[in-house]
């Protein structure tokens, strides 16, 4: 039998009685990410999930997650708006680099939850930036690269926690009572547990210490994931029975 269930039997079971949640990174990314394939799924479900009053989660590896998504997403919004200014001076070997990633871009991201450069694009065009100035003017594409970072990441980042912070989705730490009290260490996650569930089901080291540390959590009842990879292997044990695990996706 399988472990998955659908979201919407976690919605109505949480109206009967308050859960304790933790969520995967694509779940929260996809709240956060007007633009994502499943935003308004999530918006619908995770708002649902907070107005019957349970407590909701997330832990440190999903965090830096949302982070790394949203510099990507922060960083392709910056460029594309400001190829899009006919007034802006850009350079040539910068510009055609850009125009060629993100033709390719839009030529594969049909269907796609992600439609944001990948870090070897980033690099990529960085890398272009970086030669602007020739082979003995590189502190010139150096400076270039540093701006273009700073305007396009400065003070971005506050969005993601003020939508967290609404829906009251708490980041839980080591030392944070209600999920890894201080009294509780022994019981706490370990390399090694997490490098288990790696040996076993061929995890990303990432999804491995989240499902480690859910399953570690305390009194934690429902994990909520859209990862197929995490949620195979939940279906094969990476969780204990007592935490009940939720997709919106097709299983």
């Amino acid at each position: 039998m399988s472990r998955i269930e659908s979201l919407e039997n976690l919605c109505v079971s949480a109206k009967q009685s308050g859960f304790r949640v933790m969520f995967d990174a694509n779940v929260l990314i996809a709240l956060l990410d007007e633009c994502h394939k499943y935003h308004e799924y999530a918006k619908k479900y995770v708002g649902d999930l907070y107005m019957s009053g349970s407590e909701l989660f997330y832990v440190q590896p999903c965090y830096l997650e949302i982070l790394d998504f949203w510099r990507r997403r922060s960083i392709t919004k910056y460029l594309n708006l400001l190829f899009m200014d006919p007034n802006n001076s850009i350079p040539g070997r910068f510009s055609k680099a850009y125009k060629y990633h993100l033709s390719d871009l839009e030529k594969h991201s049909e269907g796609r939850s992600d439609k944001y450069f990948q870090d070897y694009v980033i690099k990529d065009l960085r890398d272009h930036l970086l030669r602007v100035g020739g082979k003995n003017h590189q502190e010139t594409g150096r400076r270039l690269w540093v701006n273009l970072c700073k305007k396009a990441l400065g003070e971005r980042f506050q969005k993601v926690h003020q939508i967290l912070n609404k829906l009251e989705i708490k980041y839980a730490k080591f030392g944070d009572e209600n999920v890894f009290p201080l009294d509780s260490k022994s019981t706490w996650p370990t390399w090694d547990e997490m490098i288990s569930l790696i040996e076993k089901f061929c995890l990303a080291s990432n999804d491995a210490a989240i499902l480690n540390m859910a399953a570690k959590g305390k009194d934690i009842n429902a994990f909520v994931s859209n990862d197929y990879d995490v949620l195979l292997a939940i279906n094969g044990g990476a969780l204990p029975e007592h935490i009940r695990c939720f997709t919106w996706l097709p299983w």
